[in-house]
This record gives C-alpha cells, structure tokens and sequence, in this order.
C-alpha cells in the first residue's frame, strides 16, 4: 500500500469510518468494520501501473491521486475511470492536497510545487466532468535562486505543501505552506491565484523537526 487518506476531506473531525488507499496500481476503499476476508468494500485495478504515489479527497467524495511520472488524475468516486487526466512536469508527486472547496489543486515534488485549478467554464470541476481542452496549466512554485544563495540553502527537499488558514465562514485559502530543512515556506494565496508566483516568505525555525506527514 502507497497511500491511506479519509474518505472525505477532513473526515477525521467526522464519524466517517471508511478510508481510501491506493497501491502503485489500485484504488481501495477500505471498511474496517467489514469481515477480515473483504477487506475492500470497493476497488478499481488498472491492467496496466499508473505508478500511483499519493491521493487526497475532497468533502463530496472525489478525489485526485498523483503519480511517480509527474501525472494527477481526478475521480468521482472509487470503482470509475478517472475524469481528468492532467499530465504535470514528469517529476514524481510526492503530495497533493485541496482547497476546501476542491476547485484547486497543490501538488508537491522535490524541487517544485505545482498549483493547479479544477473548475471549468460550466461550473463543474475536473472531479464530475472531463475538462477536455479546459485542462489548464499548472503553476509552478519554487524558491528563486538569489534566496536559496541568500539563505545558504544547499538544496530543497519539499515536505507535503498544505493549503493553510482556513476562513471557517467563507472556506477562503490564505496562503500555502511547504517546508525544507529548518526553513518554513509561505506563499500568498490571493497572489498566487493572480500569477504572481514568487511572492513567499522564508522563515528558519532554530531546533525544532518538521514533520513530513
């Protein structure tokens, strides 16, 4: 098993009891409460390897699973075909995680983080329907170079990039938060969603682990 995540975005604040969790080449939901022969309630198995890495499911139940070659596919529900497939840079994903509102994507690499919009012209996300020629883009995040030389940063080695700061009233994103080494990343998320990908801060946090959760 690769992966194991809530059936729903924040389910842990829930008393959801189901999970969904992946292999290099199959998508499980998994029921503990069910007897111990069927372990899957429900699965899809691709014939082929997709080189699943890592999933995050949004709160209706979709979910977007990333890939080793660098690719993210969005599903409905477990046991369909994927609705979109979005091809990304060719690095492998070590992360993704949503907006609450599952109409953005943050995937994160070694090196890189890429932001990427999930709502077409109809209203509809990559989740419920093909976004076809919709597909967009993704933005990529990084740390310029004057700032690595700034703060003696060797190499970047992302942990799990999170959309932060949640407004509970309205669901709005304020900024997205990555780490490497002892360095904390923060970029401005109304800058982001306008283009303005370089706009973050840098904070060193003197003896004290980060965890890659």
């Amino acid at each position: 098993m690769r992966h194991i995540t809530q059936k729903w975005k924040n389910g842990q604040t829930s008393d959801e009891n189901t999970f969904v969790a992946i292999n290099e080449r199959a998508i499980y939901t998994l029921d503990p409460r069910i007897n111990k022969k069927q372990k899957a309630a429900q699965s899809k198995i691709y014939k082929t390897n997709p080189q699943f890495s890592k999933i995050s499911t949004t709160l209706t139940g979709g979910f977007a699973i990333g890939s080793l070659d660098g690719s993210i596919r969005l599903y409905k529900e477990v046991g369909q075909n994927a609705k979109t497939l979005l091809p990304g840079l060719g690095d492998p994903i070590r992360a993704v995680d949503m907006s609450v509102d599952g109409t953005w994507i943050v995937a994160t690499t070694q090196t890189y983080l890429l932001v990427i919009p999930t709502l077409c012209s109809d209203g509809k996300t990559g989740f419920e329907t093909k976004m076809g020629k919709e597909k967009p883009k993704p933005k990529k995040l990084q740390i310029h170079v004057k700032d690595l030389a700034k703060y003696n940063i060797r190499s970047v080695d992302f942990t799990p990039a999170k959309f932060n700061n949640y407004n509970i009233s309205s669901g709005d994103t304020c900024s997205i938060v990555s780490s490497s080494g002892p360095y904390i990343f923060t970029w401005n998320w109304k800058k982001v969603e306008k283009g303005l990908l370089k706009c973050y801060d840098i904070k060193k946090i003197e003896n004290t682990s980060i965890v890659d959760s």
